[in-house]
């Protein structure tokens, strides 16, 4: 089984209309139409790009995201091979500070076509070399609704070499990339 995920991120001005992506509905599924003891963890490496590069000051810039899980274990989609997610976020960014935290939204397209809504929050952490992105909230709607989900990606700190170059002169720092995770746990 392979996944396609499709992300928009709601932060200050946020939007994204991605083709093939579903609409946020307000109703909850019942966990038992939902694989209640789904339990799998999907690994593999996302990237970020931003347009126009970032540079040590902030600027308007455009954060678009992709990721692959070539590798998915567990006990309901142990043949899982891949997900591809997007989002694009317009928001004030630099070398330092790179991307807030937030709430945000994610819709993963299964390859069987159906379809699961991902409504979390975002941490953002930052480290001396290294910044961590964790994401942890619930599908809340299609296959899997009800199911806890966390996800991780980590990205090289760019305000370091080898980015620190990039950041220092135009056209900037356009993209970062890093190993990521996608977990979805057990309904209780």
């Amino acid at each position: 089984m392979s996944i396609t995920q499709t992300m928009s991120v709601s932060m200050q001005c946020v939007s994204a209309v991605l083709a093939g992506s579903f609409l946020l509905t307000s109703g909850q599924a019942v966990a038992a139409d939902n694989e209640p003891d789904a339990h799998f963890t999907c690994s593999g490496s996302g990237s970020q790009s931003y347009n126009p590069g970032l540079i040590l000051l902030a600027r308007p810039v455009n954060m678009t995201n992709e990721a692959s899980f070539p590798s998915c274990t567990g006990n309901t989609v142990a043949s899982a091979t891949s997900a591809t997610p997007l989002f694009t976020d317009h928001l004030n960014a630099d070398c330092l500070t790179l991307s807030p935290g937030g709430h945000h939204y994610v819709n993963y397209v299964w390859d069987d076509g159906t379809k699961s809504l991902f409504v979390g929050t975002t941490k953002v952490s930052r480290q001396p070399t290294q910044i961590t992105v964790s994401s942890s909230g619930t599908f809340t709607a299609g296959r899997f609704a009800g199911h806890p989900v966390e996800a991780v990606i980590t990205y090289p700190a760019p305000a370091f070499p080898p980015y620190l170059l990039s950041c220092l002169a135009e056209p900037g720092l356009t993209s970062l990339s890093g190993p990521t995770s996608v977990t979805v746990l057990p309904i209780l």
